[in-house]
């Protein structure tokens, strides 16, 4: 499928790479999930190069489609997968694919400074985000690679208006939108633990660590603690958010943190989670 996208879309395509779905429902253990992981992009990555660029001359004269020599399967046979191949596409334009890895577990940094061009993070702090940068980059060079082959990706959620106030009442309007239940429901699931039982004005408790999202979980507990956030609190305050760095303001002090981390070394880039979208939005091109 990422190779018919990559041949009809006029943009890269890319495919994420994350663990803990593998942890979650199929109820694996972390180190398995993690070769499963490796196993697959190794499995991708030769797959995409099992065509050559001029494997289909599609010359019409000669009558000649594809060379035949060209037809080259990975024979592949690991604790994992087992993988024939070539794929039954010509090989893409890009080549290999844009592999994106979320996760900020051991097991996720060690997957991403061997595998990932990019990855997703979500940090509260400055500290945080560059503790977090300055540890992958630290182990790109045991695995080949240099310190720019993977880009540093922070979520964020802008809110944004036309004056500081105007921006802070949409936060409102949207935080007004809240249903309680709703909001420990989707604290419950990013902790890995079901808080509804506990008082949504006390403090959240000490949670054994989560099977699922492990970086997100601790994310959350530092800023409950941080902040002294009871439950509900941490709920309301992330619902939208989703435990990426929450950013209110107008358009020209909005972008201002997202300058100053990157001039003190903590993102290559970012991706922005959108509050709400007042219009539809369509993408075209030429063909």
């Amino acid at each position: 499928m990422f190779q018919e996208f990559d041949q009809l879309l006029p943009w890269k395509t890319a495919l994420g790479n994350v663990m803990f779905p593998l942890v979650r429902a199929r109820k694996l253990p972390r180190a398995e999930a993690r070769a499963r992981a490796e196993e697959s992009v190794d499995v991708v990555a030769r797959l995409s190069d099992s065509w050559p660029d001029d494997a289909y001359p599609r010359d019409k004269v000669s009558g000649q489609f594809f060379r035949p020599e060209a037809f080259a399967p990975i024979h592949h046979k690991g604790p994992h997968f087992a993988v024939r191949g070539p794929l039954n596409v010509p090989r893409s334009p890009q080549g290999r694919p844009v592999i994106f890895q979320a996760g900020a577990s051991e097991p996720g940094k060690v997957l991403a400074a061997r595998s990932a061009d990019g990855v997703f993070t979500a940090t509260q702090t400055l500290a945080d985000g560059q503790a977090y940068y300055r540890n992958l980059k630290r182990r790109l060079p045991g695995h080949g690679r240099a310190a720019g082959d993977v880009l540093v990706m922070p979520g964020i959620f802008p809110v944004i208006g036309r004056t500081r106030a105007e921006a802070e009442d949409r936060f409102a309007a949207l935080q007004d939108l809240l249903q309680p239940v709703v909001a420990i429901s989707h604290l419950s699931n990013l902790l890995g633990h079901d808080v509804s039982g506990f008082d949504p004005h006390g403090p959240l408790p000490d949670l054994p660590a989560s099977v699922g999202h492990v970086s997100r979980q601790q994310v959350l507990i530092d800023r409950a603690r941080r902040d002294n956030l009871s439950i509900l609190d941490l709920a309301l305050s992330m619902a939208g958010a989703r435990g990426y760095w929450q950013i209110t303001g107008t358009p020209p002090t909005s972008p201002t943190p997202c300058r100053r981390v990157s001039k003190t070394g903590w993102r290559t880039g970012s991706t922005s989670w959108l509050p709400s979208c007042p219009v539809i939005w369509s993408v075209s091109w030429n063909s």
